[in-house]
This record gives structure tokens, sequence and C-alpha cells, in this order.
């Protein structure tokens, strides 16, 4: 893992040697520990005091250029990008960004942080790997901020604002916040790919206009009420007054399938797409029509490239989701939410090194040859990380062990202990004989 990350860093400008001591530090000891992810913890595990920890936090780190290195080293055929929004569990009354933020597991508000990451994804391989996030502010929800003040008494009505409103941001609303973020990074994210999936949140005038003009193609999924109009195929009409643009609206209930092009078609489904007028974007956009023949149930994609394959549309709003792997991986192995620290740019770097954490992960499992074709666990990368953390922890406190040849030869072999693995390689793992 340091060699990857020492690799990775020699590309990127960043001169402090103890910035990069303990970033390598933080990755393997996040990998490697159990139990809560907090600064005391990490003293117990780690070679740090928990003092150091806090002020390394602070210090902050260049993630996105870091990812984005890491990224390019990989050398991957067909990337796009991604971004969605996390809820993060959070309790206390003094930390950075707490507010109330919808949670889809428990599908309503609830007090805590919320994140916004951008991802990238490997098309070819179906892989998710992050690249930046950043904390949502308090600004943007404007409908909480009034509520809240027509709710309580008029003493307290300017300590409210001054606490809500008066955040140092220029960012309106939350479509703003999280157009920004692409809009800030645009030079970098563009080098990766021009196309960005999100999902059904990004069917809006100011999302999509605003990142088209940075130059990025948005990806996404239709609403079922949307409102659509064919283009106008007819005859035009001679003599004065504007020409018809538009024809009819579409009933996507019940849509004229036979001026669509049909181009993917197995047994559950069918893909139709067409260049359409859409009254809410403003524009023309490309949907996919994707038509499931044992129910007839359907769901409507879009992308603002025109001459983007209906096929790849499908193929790349599927892959979207690999970012909520990300998610998930980060919160149960590398304590995206175990974090005590109130400080924004505490929450900023435990946030990111969490989630590149998984990425790195990723890359160190499909190094191997033998891993190409299988599925990634993160369970087997947090076993074995914590064997060898164990193995050289009594190793270098043991005179005994480190003179002792058949002690270093079952090494290698303990580190597989407590993983996930097929029968084949079980028996030719621990194919020994303790009594040798």
């Amino acid at each position: 893992m340091s060699d990857l990350i020492n690799l990775i860093i020699s590309e990127i400008e960043l001169s402090s040697k103890v910035k990069i001591k303990f970033f390598i530090h933080i990755i393997i000891l996040n990998l490697s520990m159990r139990g809560r992810f907090n600064f005391l913890n990490m003293a117990r595990f780690g070679k740090y005091n928990e003092k150091s920890y806090r002020n390394n936090f602070k210090s902050g780190f260049p993630f996105l250029k870091f990812n984005i290195a890491h990224i390019k080293s990989r050398k991957f055929k067909e990337l796009i990008l991604v971004g969605d929004a996390s809820f993060i569990k959070k309790s206390g009354k003094k930390t950075f960004g707490l507010w109330y933020f919808w949670s889809e597991i428990a599908s309503k508000v609830l007090k805590g942080l919320e994140i916004h990451s951008i991802g990238v994804i490997d098309v070819n391989n179906n892989q998710g790997y992050h690249l930046h996030a950043i904390q949502s502010p308090l600004l943007y929800l404007k409908i909480f901020t009034r509520a809240i003040i027509t709710e309580i008494k008029e003493v307290n009505k300017e300590k409210v604002k001054e606490c809500i409103i008066g955040k140092k941001t220029s960012l309106a609303n939350k479509v703003d916040f999280y157009t920004n973020h692409f809009i800030s990074n645009a030079n970098e994210l563009l080098k990766l790919s021009k196309y960005i999936a999100y999902d059904g949140f990004a069917y809006k005038f100011s999302f999509v206009s605003t990142l088209c003009e940075a130059g990025f193609e948005i990806i996404s999924k239709l609403r079922k009420d949307a409102n659509l109009r064919y283009l106008y195929d007819g005859k035009r009409k001679s003599g004065r007054g504007r020409k018809k643009r538009y024809g009819d609206k579409i009933n996507l209930n019940t849509p004229e399938l036979e001026k669509f092009n049909k181009d993917y078609q197995t047994y559950e489904l069918s893909l139709y797409s067409l260049v359409v007028y859409s009254v809410a974007l403003k524009r023309n956009i490309k949907i996919t029509y994707i038509l499931n023949n044992n129910n007839n149930k359907y769901v409507v994609l879009f992308s603002t490239d025109l001459n983007l394959n209906g096929h790849k549309i499908f193929i790349y709003y599927k892959a979207r989701f690999q970012i909520e792997f990300l998610f998930r991986d980060a919160k149960q192995y590398t304590g995206l939410e175990h974090s005590q620290v109130r400080d924004e740019k505490k929450l900023n770097y435990h946030f990111n090194i969490s989630l590149t954490s998984v990425s790195l992960a990723k890359t160190i499992f499909y190094q191997s040859e033998s891993n190409i074709n299988k599925p990634f666990s993160m369970r087997n990368i947090k076993v074995n990380y914590y064997n060898k953390l164990l193995i050289e922890f009594i190793y270098n406190k043991s005179v005994f062990l480190q003179t002792s040849i058949k002690i270093k030869q079952l090494f290698d072999k303990l580190e597989l202990f407590g993983m996930i693995i097929q029968k084949k390689e079980r028996k030719r793992s621990f194919n020994y004989n303790f009594h040798e």
C-alpha cells in the first residue's frame, strides 16, 4: 500500500514530507484497526498519540489531486463522473454543519450531517472510486430557515438569522451547492470524463443548464409526469411567422414507439431512444425508454448529449449506483460515521480519508491477477490488514520469533486467517502441519 501511495504522490506537487508520511500511515491504519474510528482508538492501534492525530487532521490534504492521479495511474478505458449526497449520523450540538437532512435509509428528515461526494466509475469493470467530498452547508435550506424563524419567539429571530443565514457562503440553495462542487473543479474533472451520471434530482433546469455551460453532459432519470414534446418533422408552411418546431405532447404511459429507435432488446427489457424537447429543461434531450416486457412497467432516462446511444445511456446510469457501494463500504468498514470531531477541517479530512481508503483498497485488490474477475470484498481487505498489523506487532516484540525460520514461513499463511476465500484456495493456503 505504501508503495502505491508514494507512486501516486510522485505525480502531484506535494512537498510536505510530514503530510505524506501521516497520510500513508492513516490509510493503512484505517484499513487495519477495529472498533470506532476516533482519535482515541487511533492512538491505541497506531504509532502516534491522540493529539498528533487531531493536529494532522486539521492540516488538510489535496484529496482531489491525489485521487485524480490515482485514477489516471489505473489507465481505465472508459470513465464517467458521478455525484451523490449521503446522510451522516451525528449527535451533539456544536458540530459544524449539524442540521436536518434527508436520509434515504430512514426515508425522512433527520438531524445530522450531509456530504456531497464526486466519484468516478470504471464502466468496463463496473467499479466506483472516490474523488472528492465536501460537507453541505446550512444556508441552502431556505425552507427550514423560514419555518424555524416563524415558529420561534420574536426575541430570538435575530439570533437565528445570525446563526443560520450569517454563514460565509454565496450559495443560495441546494442546487447551487451541488453544481458548484463540479464547476469549481471542472478543469480537473473534464480530463477524466465529460459525462455526469446523477440521480433524479438532476432533472432541474438550473442543475442541467449550469453544468452544461461548464462543458459537462448530464445523464439522469426523468419523472413519470415529465412534460416532453416530439420534434416536429412535418411539412413547413411557407409565409410569415415562426416555423413550427414541436409536435404533440408525449404520453409516457402509452408512447408512440414506432417513432422511436430500438437500440437494444432482451427477453426482459426493450430499449427505445428518441430526441425530444423537454419543457422543464428548455432544451432538446435524448431519452431512453426502458420497457419491461414482463409487466409493461417503464423507466425513462435522458441525456443532454443528443448523439449518445440509448443503450449507452442505460449502461452509464446503471453504473451510477456504484457510488452507493462506496458509501456503504465506508460506513461499514472505514468509519465514515464514526468521527467525533466538530471542526470543519477535521470533518472534511475524515470524510475524504474514509472514502479514499476504500478506493485504494480496490486498487490493491485488483492488482493481483487472480482477483481480476472476482467481486471486491472490503471485509477481506479489513481482515487481511488487521492480521498483518497483529502479526507485525507480535513479531517486533518477540526476539525469539525474529530468529525462528519456521515461524516466518507461517506468517504469510496467517495473514489469510478469517478471510472469506474459496474452498480450493483454502486447501492450498492452509495445507500445513503445525507439528513439522
